[in-house]
């Protein structure tokens, strides 16, 4: 298992466009609304939302 150390020396590697990083951003946030509007409900057929 890596140690923070590690983890934190990724953090400080130049550019290398042969070996790009994917860096996440672990802040919590809660979007609010919908980005695609609900397809409403029909006869037979409930209401559906896009969960993301």
């Amino acid at each position: 298992m890596a140690a923070m150390e590690d983890v934190l020396d990724v953090y400080h590697r130049l550019y290398d466009g042969a070996r790009p990083l994917v860096r996440l951003d672990e802040a919590s946030r809660q979007l609010i609304g919908e980005t695609i509007p609900p397809i409403p409900a029909a006869p037979g057929r409930p209401e559906r939302a896009d969960y993301e």
